[in-house]
């Protein structure tokens, strides 16, 4: 065999060879992607998520809330409130009764005891406080006269006299009305409240909709949850100790080359940071972050303009602001900023790059979000999406 056909040979099984590494690498990553696909579909079945997603447009209307003021009670006390009452007979037409107390003994003793009952009346807006009803003792001698009587002390003025009771061994016969003694009034002073610090109310705990505490159990290192309705983009979120292990390993730690959404490790899992860095792979198929460049095109920004983050701090919807390629190598990663300067200047690299506009003015006490994804335009080319999260 001649060089020239040696030559030719083994460059034969060269190729042969790798076009053979070439089908074992595709079926490799074919069989990882299923394998993906597979696992968050299973972890799909055992979340639940909500399916209404509320946007920023539209206003949470509170209910008012009625504040019922106390009312003041005035209280009048007059002289002509008093109704006399005895009660031993009863009345049809507030006839007042006698209630007679016999006395085995020979002084026997007849105590007439008059209540006072108030009147209905008509004056609006005012209580009357009960008193005390002015009580009366009339002492009874007995004597040989078939006929006692018993005289007994006339209602207050402003009621009706008592009318005369026939009874087996004579008649009780009013007396003239005895003049009521005007109640006393006494003022009692009004004590003044003194200013007592009011401690300010503390914060109600924001909780998330999602149960992070059993979401750990199937991934130790989850710190939230990312959704955009509409899309694919509908994973965990995961952290590692660096931002190279979860590139090739889903949230359980299983080895795959889709790997996983994650937080980037400088970032404070607590969600706390002025930006947050959100890491996910371009894949061909449009898993993971694959379809991020789509909102490249102002209409579908326009259209998926909102997202979701569950976190165990609590939930945020996210509202897009920006959407470009950028040179990663250049604009860096920052999660928190030095001064106004330094995130206008943030701000401007990616606004003014973006198609898709939006009337958003910065501030300080913004909380941002950044999810990155390779790009292959240019050397060290990642498209990012920016959006601000607003707390639920």
């Amino acid at each position: 065999m001649s060089k020239r056909k040696r030559l030719a040979a083994l460059v034969m099984v060269l190729c042969l060879l790798a076009a053979a590494a070439l089908c074992v690498l595709a079926v490799r990553e074919l069989h990882e992607r299923q394998a993906s696909v597979n696992y968050y579909a299973s972890l799909m079945s055992q979340v639940y998520l909500p399916t209404i997603v509320p946007t920023p447009d539209t206003p949470t209307t509170a209910m008012p809330t009625e504040t019922v003021a106390p009312t003041a009670t005035a209280i009048v006390v007059t002289e002509t409130t008093f109704a006399a009452t005895l009660s031993a007979v009863p009345a049809t037409e507030a006839t007042p009764t006698a209630t007679l107390s016999a006395c085995p003994t020979a002084e026997a003793t007849l105590t007439a005891t008059l209540s006072g009952t108030p009147e209905p009346s008509a004056a609006p807006s005012s209580t009357k406080a009960p008193t005390e009803s002015p009580t009366s003792t009339v002492a009874v001698t007995p004597t040989n006269s078939p006929a006692p009587v018993v005289t007994e002390t006339a209602p207050a003025t402003g009621s009706m006299p008592p009318a005369p009771i026939a009874t087996s061994t004579g008649t009780l016969t009013a007396a003239s009305p005895v003049p009521a003694a005007s109640p006393t009034i006494t003022m009692q002073p009004t004590a003044v409240p003194t200013a007592t610090p009011t401690q300010a109310p503390s914060p109600v705990p924001r909780t998330s909709q999602l149960d992070f505490k059993a979401l750990s159990q199937l991934m130790p290192d989850i710190v939230g949850w990312i959704v955009c309705p509409g899309t694919n983009i509908n994973y965990p979120i995961v952290q590692g100790e660096d931002n190279d292990f979860y590139l090739s390993h889903l949230p359980d730690g299983t080895a795959n080359a889709s790997g996983s959404i994650m937080l980037d490790v400088a970032n404070a899992g607590d969600w706390s940071d002025q930006l947050s860095i959100l890491h996910g792979h371009f894949m061909r198929s449009g898993e993971m972050f694959g379809s991020l460049d789509d909102f490249a095109d102002p209409a579908y920004a326009a259209e998926h303009a909102v997202m979701q983050l569950y976190t165990p701090q609590g939930d945020y919807t996210v509202e897009l602001l920006a959407a470009c390629t950028v040179d990663g190598a250049k604009l860096g990663y920052m999660p928190n900023f030095e001064d106004d300067a330094s995130l206008e200047r943030f701000l401007a690299k990616l606004t003014g790059r973006s198609a898709y506009k939006t009337a958003y003015e910065s501030t300080r006490n913004d909380q941002l979000l950044l999810l990155s994804t390779c790009a292959y335009s240019f050397v060290n080319a990642r498209f990012m999406v920016l959006g601000r999260l607003i707390p639920q």
